[in-house]
């Protein structure tokens, strides 16, 4: 019993993680399928057998990593008409990540620049503090576009529903 305790754990943690990514409005859905594929591929590859925690992770392995499963997602709806791709949440950070440096280096070499003397111009840090403040801004703000999509997409279906 204990072996069915912890397989369900690292399913349930890989399918999280993948669910985590995509948009609120298909999350339920997607976890269903993706929860039910997982464990079709565990009973066809234990073969009936109870599976072990060896096992989930071989099926897991086998389907890739979270990101590359959310990934697939978004170029599946893509194919099919839906909405344009996503940029994958690995891409996303380093973005956000070099952003962040770059400004914090403008900030400095600007503020180096000022300080010894080689000019008075102020640009340089203002572009750097601008950057990381909109960065900042794109960071907290993307909870509440997502909600104010997922709300926009629920009047949708009351709409169509009448």
């Amino acid at each position: 019993m204990e072996g069915l305790r912890v397989v369900r754990k690292i399913i349930d943690q890989y399918v999280d993680d993948v669910v985590r990514q995509l948009p609120v409005s298909r999350r339920r859905q997607a976890e269903k399928k993706l929860r039910g594929a997982i464990y079709e591929m565990l009973t066809e590859y234990t073969d009936g057998e109870k599976p072990v925690s060896r096992d989930a992770r071989a099926v897991l392995r086998e389907l890739g990593s979270p990101d590359e499963v959310a990934d697939s997602y978004y170029r599946q709806k893509r194919k099919s008409g839906g909405k344009r791709g996503r940029i994958p949440a690995q891409t996303a950070w380093r973005i956000i990540r070099f952003m962040m440096i770059l400004s914090a280096v403008f900030v400095t070499v600007g503020t180096l620049l000022i300080v010894t003397g080689v000019t008075s111009n102020t640009a340089l840090v203002f572009t750097g503090a601008a950057l990381a403040l909109l960065v900042m801004v794109v960071r907290m703000s993307m909870p509440v576009i997502e909600g104010v999509r997922l709300s926009f997409v629920r009047k949708a279906k009351k709409e169509k529903k009448k």
